[in-house]
């Protein structure tokens, strides 16, 4: 689509410009703002995990060092007292501190609750490490006894260097999730705790901890939890961080921290949506600034381009009048009076006015007086033209009777010259027949050569076929024999096979003593059969064969009977044929040889003849050229009066159609 109007397209480009500069602003700006946002979130969110891991590190101490000194205190190290009285004692801080039940564990894993349940508890690693001189906490686990979600805090009992036992305290296992419940980041920002294997032990939903969620477990059924569990190896690796990762459906930021002196890592995320809530705003009120500036833009632009396309529309439409031959118009002065590119353009536009105006103006006074002139001209023309035909007619009286002279002389020595070739070209023609004709006998007593050659091979290859044809089929009637002696075969055969029948009656007649010679009875009456079987095939085989030998011998008989009566006839025609033919070819050779003579001394008298006729149309082209010359002459001096004429005549219809185009402009 074409756009016809300035203003249409100043504004269109303005827009265009003005909204690619908002929209590279407006991106900037938000980028500019999620980068900060992003670098805040990264300072802010580790900090957090890190005053988040040592509330809950300060909490566990605050345990540990409770339980340290009740183990350390006189009543829990004494032998004096038995362990039900050292249980009823840690009954009373069992309430007084919240916790579900202490336990009292022997150096040999042997344990008793508060509330008097006796178990072992020597294959848990908490007590290992109490055991061991540390003081050690367990992740949430379910009780054997109670079967609720506990955490069990352990310390050493020690007396002196020796260890006499650890002290338990179990907790509720929700009670880290409690308390980093409070623990938040924005509105919906949370925090959470693993362990060292990725198991989560403190979380806001705590069915997660009750069911021991994994999230590398996890991630092998859900590989959209894989940035989730590079971050959790991290954690477990004891690294302090922050990442991005995405849960069901959701991006989020993690920042995360060990918990000094355990195992543990806590994690604090926050919803990048929320985050980013401030950001997306300010790309919103962005986007509305960008529609404003870019209406406003548009009709500034527009105004602006109207103050352009008004002058130039102006002189447009003045420009439009001058293109019909109207100078009688002139320029608005307002727009000569600018200052700008327009009036520029208006000042141009008049200095052309003036200067088209002169120029017609001069143009129609120089065009009358050259219609004067070429009127005189084309008199004094006329009258030389006159004159000129008076010459030329009597020049070509001369001329004309001139030229019937040596026309009839040129047709003469044309017509000479025609015979001349004429005869020339017989006698060529004559010697080249006798050369053909020669070529020909010459063929024709070859050709004889050749059929007596040939008819005398054939006639020996013929008689020598024939006897051999006739031996062999004189010998193909031994095939008879075959049959014969395969007839004798089968006699043979028969006997045999009676033989056998006789062998192997004498052999049953025998009994036992004549079993051997039953066998070879058998055996010879089995060569028999076959025997019989192989003079049966023979004998159809011989059938065959000799019904081929008795086609084969028809077919060569034939064969000679055609030779003799068809192809030996044939070769003697063609030798008696080549005889003839050689005869003819030397009488037509002797018929040409005498036309050749006769033709070259025709060709020598009509030569002496065109020589005669030349030299007279020499002389009379001569005569006729002179006077031929004079004629011509005249008439080019005619013709090129003539052209002079016309060409003023031209000139004048040229300089008539000037003035009459010229007074179509009003000046």
């Amino acid at each position: 689509m074409q756009i016809k109007s300035i203003k249409i397209k100043l504004s269109i480009i303005f827009g265009v410009l003005i909204l690619f500069i908002c929209s590279v602003l407006g991106s900037i700006s938000s980028l500019l703002a999620e980068n900060a946002m992003t670098d805040n979130i990264n300072e802010l969110l580790p900090d957090l995990a890190e005053q988040a891991s040592k509330v809950v590190q300060e909490r566990i101490d605050s345990q540990l060092n409770a339980l340290e000194v009740l183990a350390e205190s006189d009543i829990i190290k004494s032998n004096k007292l038995s362990t039900n009285e050292k249980l009823e004692i840690l009954k009373v801080e069992t309430q007084r501190a919240n916790h579900l039940w202490m336990l009292l564990v022997d150096e040999y894993g042997n344990a008793t609750t508060t509330d008097s349940r006796v178990t072992n508890v020597s294959d848990l690693d908490y007590y290992k490490t109490a055991k061991s001189g540390k003081n050690a906490v367990s992740d949430p686990y379910k009780s054997v006894i109670t079967n609720d979600l506990i955490i069990a805090y352990a310390v050493p009992i020690k007396d002196g260097d020796k260890i006499k036992g650890v002290l338990i305290s179990a907790r509720d296992g929700n009670e880290f999730s409690q308390l980093i419940s409070d623990i938040k980041f924005g509105k919906s920002g949370e925090a959470n705790m693993t362990n060292k294997s990725g198991t989560l032990v403190a979380h806001k939903d705590k069915s997660l901890v009750v069911n021991g969620y994994n999230v590398f477990e996890e991630v092998k059924k859900d590989s959209r939890l894989t940035s989730l569990a590079e971050l959790q190896k991290q954690m477990i690796e004891g690294k302090t961080g922050v990442g991005e990762y995405t849960f069901n459906g959701a991006t989020k930021y993690m920042a995360f921290t060990p918990i000094k002196g355990t195992d543990w890592a806590l994690s604090v995320t926050a919803p990048k949506s929320e985050v980013m809530e401030k950001v997306v705003t300010l790309s919103k009120a962005l986007i509305i600034l960008a529609a404003i500036i870019l209406l406003a833009s548009l009709a500034i632009t527009y105004v602006i381009a109207l103050n352009i396309s008004r002058p130039i529309k102006t002189a447009s439409e003045y420009l439009e009048v001058v293109a019909t031959g109207d100078f009688t118009k002139e320029v608005p002065a307002k727009l000569l009076k600018a200052k700008d590119e327009t009036g520029a353009l208006a000042n141009a536009i008049n200095t052309m006015q003036t200067s088209i105006k002169d120029i017609i103006e001069e143009v129609v006074n120089e065009s009358s007086a050259v219609s004067s002139m070429l009127n005189n001209v084309n008199s004094n023309m006329e009258q030389l033209n006159k004159g000129i035909e008076d010459i030329s007619s009597i020049t070509e009286e001369l001329s004309a009777g001139a030229e019937e002279i040596a026309s009839s002389t040129e047709e003469m020595s044309a017509t000479s010259e025609e015979v001349e070739r004429a005869v020339e070209s017989i006698a060529s023609k004559a010697q080249e027949g006798a050369e053909v004709v020669n070529k020909v006998s010459n063929m024709a007593e070859e050709m004889k050569k050749n059929a007596i050659t040939s008819k005398e091979s054939a006639i020996e290859i013929y008689e020598t076929t024939k006897d051999s044809v006739k031996k062999a089929i004189e010998q193909s009637k031994k095939v008879n024999q075959i049959n014969e002696l395969a007839e004798g075969i089968l006699a043979i055969t028969s006997q045999t096979n009676l033989l056998a029948l006789n062998a192997a009656i004498e052999s049953a007649r025998a009994g036992e003593a004549g079993k051997g010679f039953a066998v070879v009875a058998d055996e010879i009456k089995k060569l028999a059969d076959d025997s019989k079987n192989m003079a049966t095939k023979i004998q159809e085989s011989t059938t065959v064969i000799l019904e081929a030998v008795n086609n084969l011998s028809l077919s060569s008989g034939e064969i000679l009977e055609f030779i003799d009566k068809k192809v030996l006839s044939d070769y003697n025609t063609l030798v008696e044929s080549s005889e003839k033919y050689s005869e003819s070819s030397f009488e037509i050779d002797s018929m040409v040889t005498d036309f050749s003579a006769t033709s070259e001394e025709l060709l020598a008298s009509i030569h002496n003849m065109v020589k005669a006729t030349e030299e007279i149309a020499t002389s009379a082209n001569e005569e006729a050229q002179g006077t031929s010359s004079i004629a011509q002459e005249s008439e080019k001096i005619m013709n090129k009066s003539n052209e002079t004429i016309n060409i003023s005549k031209s000139a004048k219809e040229k300089s008539n159609a000037l003035i009459q185009a010229v007074s179509k402009f009003k000046i």
